[in-house]
């Protein structure tokens, strides 16, 4: 552990369309009712006076610095990209970082048409209302998408975040460009090396050691997927390829999956039951095929908008529709 820190440059800078409207601020520092401040693309991110700084890695594993702030409005917005990098980039990898941001901003979503969409539905109108212009966010690459898809699982939000925390922590990379640090995702080939008793020592993981090591171990042998290639897949195919990655069950692969989603649990079942008046006359567990069946039909393709936005306007929503949470 105790990776050294990495000192950037800035490599270039890119200016992001967006469609109408966007809230730049509501997309990357969405705040919950737990006490978390869900984090854009890495905990150690910091996000300031409408400007983010974050981390992603590449492909081939290398580290990279955004600053990214709205010049728009919400009704003609903008974004600007600035990267940063100890070396230059090739083409490939210049068009790799602009495709990053550009899905983890949700920047080409048609929300109008889900707005449209959600006037049938007074719950979906008043998260709108409540949340105009947020998008939701995509990953940048499978290992964030499991570490989170992983912790999450039989957790509460608060549990989560500190395993998160560690993991980052413990295994990540510090990188400092313009004059902030940040700390990055670990790499899988970094995980992969470390010994189960090591990360579930260090972590807090308990179980889910074994499947994070699993998933690490499958990505650098390019047994899995990248984002990219899931997103091209058939939705119902990448659910199956993500499944057969061990430890990533039906809720795991629904969070993960670039395609529309409706990954609810036994805790926000209830809420959901409660939204769409479905009676609960089974345990929780066994209400939550009935609930995302109705999800599907109620919503088709936008599930997961409906989902997010539900879940990041609980507070409200459960004052005006004196929801049991």
């Amino acid at each position: 552990m105790g990776m050294r820190r990495r000192d950037l440059s800035k490599v270039f800078s890119y200016e992001l369309e967006c469609l109408p409207p966007y809230s730049f601020d509501l997309t990357v520092n969405k705040r919950t009712r737990f006490g978390v401040n869900w984090y854009w693309i890495t905990p150690y991110e910091k996000y300031y006076k409408g400007v983010m700084w974050s981390g992603i890695r590449l492909h081939n594993d290398k580290p990279v610095g955004l600053k990214v702030k709205a010049t728009g409005s919400l009704q003609k917005p903008k974004v600007l990209l600035e990267v940063f990098s100890e070396a230059s980039f090739s083409n490939r990898e210049e068009k790799e970082i602009v495709e990053i941001v550009d899905r983890c901003l949700g920047l080409k979503d048609d929300i109008t048409s889900f707005y449209m969409f959600a006037e049938g539905f007074p719950y979906l109108k008043q998260s709108v209302e409540d949340l105009y212009g947020m998008r939701v966010c995509s990953f940048p690459d499978l290992f964030s998408a499991v570490i989170l898809a992983i912790t999450l699982q039989m957790a509460s939000y608060g549990r989560t975040e500190r395993m998160i925390k560690l993991l980052y922590r413990n295994y990540g990379e510090k990188i400092m460009f313009d004059d902030v640090e940040v700390t990055v995702c670990p790499s899988p080939t970094r995980i992969a090396d470390v010994s189960e008793e090591e990360l579930k020592s260090e972590c807090n993981l308990g179980y889910r050691t074994t499947f994070i090591k699993a998933c690490a171990e499958a990505i650098v042998s390019q047994k899995a997927p990248t984002i990219k290639e899931l997103a091209d897949m058939k939705a119902e195919e990448a659910k199956r390829v993500l499944m057969s990655l061990k430890g990533i069950g039906e809720y795991s692969a629904e969070v993960i999956t670039p395609h529309t989603s409706f990954p609810v649990d036994v805790w926000s079942v209830k809420i959901f039951c409660q939204l769409f008046k479905i009676k609960i006359d089974r345990s929780l567990r066994a209400m939550i095929p009935i609930v995302k069946r109705c999800a599907s039909e109620k919503f088709g393709r936008w599930q997961k908008y409906v989902y997010t936005y539900i879940i990041n306007d609980l507070d409200k929503l459960s004052e005006k529709f004196k929801l049991d949470i």
